[in-house]
């Protein structure tokens, strides 16, 4: 029984608390549990390790996912009015699942989003369109580090598969997305059909998805939110190429823009691999 002047908490309080923490024990518990096998290793690798170069990539780290929230919170401006201190808590618990689960991790943002009062579908819009806009970034990136390596006679054959392969996915998924838009209309009216067929409730319920999804897409057309999101994609990837740098003094080890952009296009191609 609640004392008088003691404030209930809502039930909507205590699930946006719970289910984000309860997330993050379970991510932290996969991140330990994939590190074991390599502790002995790790742990002499971090003693070795200059302590000032991990605390200058954890601040580096820290205000490239800041840039990421901004660029997120600016698309889902188009959607809906979201405070940038709801957003923020959301992002970085998605930052963690994404790290953890590949690609599945991803789905957090909008599962945990919805409860500020943005629709799901919408919101994974904006999520599609970030990963698109960095798989370009990271593809023009690593084509421009690996093609001075083509022309070696021991090249691998996978870096053309690389170079090549990761930027035409991305170009081909950027024209699909802005097809479904210019024809949005007719992509909702399609599914609807193609759904109704199996169930008249089906039908309705695919076609509002895919609506509201491309509402979300909706977020680039504008010019203004296009240019913030190019300039915040931009400055987010030379923060995590610097930060990667910073890291690897920590290690003496002298990584070059080269070797730093071929390093994050292998990472991310590799985020990609259990999706596919």
């Amino acid at each position: 029984r609640r004392r008088p002047g003691v404030r209930a908490v809502s039930r909507h309080t205590i699930r946006r608390v719970a289910l984000p923490a309860a997330m993050s024990v379970v991510f932290a518990y996969l991140a330990v549990r994939m590190v074991r096998p390599h502790a002995a290793d790790l742990a002499r690798a971090m003693a070795a390790m200059h302590l000032e170069y991990l605390g200058l990539y954890v601040v580096i780290t820290a205000c490239a996912q800041m840039l990421r929230t901004l660029r997120w919170a600016t698309m889902l401006r188009a959607i809906g009015e979201t405070p940038f201190r709801r957003i923020l808590p959301v992002s970085f618990v998605g930052y963690m699942a994404t790290f953890t689960v590949p690609t599945v991790g991803e789905l957090v943002r909008p599962v945990l989003i919805r409860q500020e009062g943005l629709r799901g579908s919408a919101a994974l819009a904006t999520v599609v369109v970030e990963r698109i806009v960095d798989g370009l970034i990271v593809a023009i990136g690593a084509l421009a580090a690996f093609w001075p390596l083509r022309s070696q006679p021991d090249a691998p054959p996978w870096i053309d598969l690389l170079c090549f392969g990761t930027l035409l996915f991305f170009t081909g998924a950027m024209v699909v997305i802005g097809l479904l838009r210019w024809k949005s209309g007719a992509a909702v009216r399609l599914v609807q059909g193609a759904a109704s067929l199996l169930s008249r409730r089906l039908g309705e319920r695919a076609g509002s998805v895919l609506g509201t999804f491309l509402d979300g897409i909706g977020a680039l057309p504008n010019s203004r939110t296009a240019v913030v999101v190019m300039l915040c994609s931009l400055g987010y990837w030379l923060l995590n190429a610097t930060a990667m740098q910073a890291l690897a003094l920590g290690f003496d080890l002298q990584l070059g823009w080269q070797a730093t952009w071929g390093t994050i296009g292998l990472i991310v191609v590799g985020f990609f691999i259990p999706s596919l």
